[in-house]
């Protein structure tokens, strides 16, 4: 390969940066460095940006062709990648080089080649719904006092997994595979190992009956990866000759047995391993005070290009991981560097039970004040409240307050994967990620899909039907493919408009009449619980102008759902995690204040909680543009408090 110098790194800057700009040194040194490093970068600095210049420069001096492996934990991150490249730069997308989602490599390049060779079929479904489904169908099967047993108490089976003991497969709880976790009963007295043997022996079965149908848990790729490397390690060796260049993005995201498995792949000195992240943001499985990517030889990237000095200051105040050199210096600091004419200071804005309705109103005041309604930033990126815990369901501490609690209208994400779908209502509503006519004619596909899995139907070869397999079967008739392709395509439009009980209606009809023509089926109880009793409306808080009369939008969501986003204003709004934000980083001994990161001191973190809340923080408050608030119940803060919040640059403002 070529050297990246600047001169190549100046051939590309129009690309990927506004008129003018250029790249700074830590962004160089970066994009030059060709051996294995970590990339530790803080929010706003543009290092997916500083990723996708590098990936240019290495395919315009990979003379060599090299395989160039892009790996990250989201499609949108994927889909990211590839709309920036994807002209100029296409050849990232041709053998030998790959840009998918971790998921999918250990899916493609491991498990799916070792599950087929195994057993000679082909994979149907990697899915968490469908796997669930096929569980509980299994273990309605068994008929055994034990399993009741375990059935009665209410034992999570979802949560059972494949692992290896003593050479041979099991089941346990978790990726881990630990032991599993249950009250013995006194009948057991005496016999507790041969039952507990027993119940692994039968949920053992149950997990292997589901994997010889061809679904599988996203898990359970995971475990056929380890395997396959474990039974045939040459395949260690095929991967690193195909991909000399390894890229990570978002690594701070990656759980431990996916980091385990692309360290035994490509941590070695036949391949560069690259991984790019913030350890401070690692939010998304669980909020976790520790992160589990440890950073290797760390390269920085300090400067954020969203944030402004004022919002910078707070944010740096909440850095969990900052790091410290061999003297004891910090090396992680947030420094903002976006400009504005006039700077906006951070507000604190207190409000009781009886005015948290002023809330919202109070923070489009702000808003207006400093004239934002004018920026690019706000027609770009918008305005947003946000919150650490949104469900007011949660069940401890009922009488605290959640997101849901002070905004009722509450916009709650919400996307396959994390919804569990049951009813043609779900699948009608929320049975897609997205709103796009693609997206929701593939909801109607799967809800077709998933009608005859529940009558259990079968294709030819005794498989149950997947989207892509009805739509091929029913098509070749022609007797019924402009009929199948029209009502798609009808049902697809009535949910792009959101007229979901019109399209539930025209859905059920054809597959209980239409459909059952095509591909005949006896409707049981299954397929009745699935119809349900009718359309039921489902509350998914999409926001129109009559719920907002002030006429300027402002979305409400979870600090998880805006992990990554860039917004012009922000309300950050304490909800109740075991104890709000401020009393969880403020403590009092004796009535004197401690040191604490909202009043910007440097202060040695501890406790689960603290640093949990640390992390949320530091997320949340990362994604203004121009204007951060806070928002806390007033009870919370006395006067020592309040100075101190002054005393570091806070507004502090009454709602009223």
């Amino acid at each position: 390969m070529k050297v990246i110098d600047d001169q190549l790194i100046n051939s590309i800057e129009h690309v990927f940066l506004p008129q003018g700009a250029s790249f700074d040194d830590e962004r160089r040194e970066f994009i030059k460095n060709i051996s294995s490093c970590d990339l530790l970068a803080v929010p706003g600095s543009g290092k997916t940006t500083a990723l996708l210049a590098k990936l240019a420069c290495i395919v315009m001096a990979n003379t060599d062709n090299d395989g160039i492996l892009v790996l990250s934990h989201t499609n949108t991150a994927v889909d990211e990648i590839k709309d920036k490249l994807e002209g100029k730069f296409g050849v990232l997308f041709n053998y030998p080089n790959c840009v998918c989602t971790v998921q999918e490599f250990v899916d493609t390049f491991l498990a799916i080649p070792f599950y087929e060779n195994i057993n000679h079929i082909s994979v149907d479904y990697i899915d968490k719904d469908r796997y669930e489904e096929e569980l509980e169908y299994e273990l309605a099967r068994i008929r055994d006092k034990r399993m009741g047993y375990l059935k009665n108490k209410n034992y999570d089976f979802k949560k059972i997994r494949f692992g290896i003991k003593d050479g041979n497969r099991t089941v346990g709880e978790g990726i881990s595979c630990d032991e599993l976790k249950y009250e013995i009963p006194r009948t057991w007295t005496g016999h507790e190992d041969e039952n507990k043997a027993f119940v692994v022996s039968k949920l053992l079965e149950v997990k292997n009956r589901i994997l010889q149908k061809g679904v599988l848990h996203y898990d359970d790729c995971y475990f056929l990866a380890e395997s396959y490397i474990s039974d045939h390690p040459e395949v260690i060796s095929f991967l690193r000759k195909r991909f000399k260049y390894i890229f990570v993005d978002e690594a701070q995201d990656l759980a431990k047995h996916q980091i385990g498995v692309l360290d035994k792949l490509f941590n070695c000195d036949e391949c560069v391993l690259q991984r790019v992240g913030d350890n401070n943001q690692s939010i998304y499985h669980k909020v976790s005070e520790d992160t589990v990517w440890m950073p290797r030889n760390v390269l920085y990237i300090r400067n954020s290009q969203r944030l402004t000095p004022e919002i910078a200051d707070v944010v740096n105040a909440f850095t969990l991981n900052k790091g410290a050199d061999d003297r004891g210096n910090v090396l992680f600091n947030v420094a903002g560097k976006r400009t504005l004419a006039n700077p906006i200071p951070p507000y604190l804005l207190l409000y009781e039970e009886g005015t948290m309705g002023n809330l919202e109103n109070t923070f489009r005041d702000i808003i207006n004040r400093h004239s934002l309604t004018e920026t690019i930033e706000a027609q770009k990126y918008g305005f947003h409240i946000i919150g650490w815990n949104g469900n007011k369901e949660d069940t401890y501490n009922i009488n605290k307050l959640r997101l849901e609690d002070i905004f009722p209208r509450l916009i709650v994400s919400k996307s396959v994967g994390k919804v569990t779908l049951t009813t043609l209502s779900d699948y009608i509503q929320l049975g897609r990620k997205g709103n796009t006519l693609r997206e929701c004619r593939n909801s109607v596909l799967s809800a077709m899909s998933r009608a005859l899995r529940l009558s259990r139907t079968k294709d030819v070869n005794n498989r149950y039907y997947t989207p892509n397999s009805l739509y091929k079967y029913a098509i070749q008739n022609d007797q019924y493919k402009e009929l199948f392709e029209k009502i798609i395509y009808n049902v697809a439009v009535l949910l792009v408009t959101r007229q979901y009980e019109e399209g539930y209606s025209i859905l059920k009809d054809f597959i209980q009449n239409q459909l059952a023509a095509i591909i005949p089926f006896q409707e049981n109880q299954a397929l009745r619980d699935f119809w349900g009793v009718g359309f039921c409306h489902i509350d998914i808080g999409e926001q129109t102008a009559a719920q907002n009369p002030a006429g300027l939008p402002i979305e409400i969501s979870t600090v998880h759902h805006v992990k990554g986003m860039t917004h012009c204003a922000t309300m950050y709004v304490e909800t109740f995690y075991y104890e709000y934000e401020c009393n969880h980083l403020i403590k009092e001994t004796k009535g004197r204040l401690g040191s604490s990161p909202f009043f910007k001191d440097s202060c040695c973190i501890t406790g689960k909680r603290a640093k949990q809340a640390m992390k949320m923080l530091y997320v949340g408050m990362s994604r203004p543009t121009h204007l951060l608030c806070y928002a806390s119940l007033k009870q919370n803060w006395n006067d020592a408090r309040l100075q101190k919040m002054r005393d570091a640059g806070w507004q502090v403002i009454e709602v009223t």
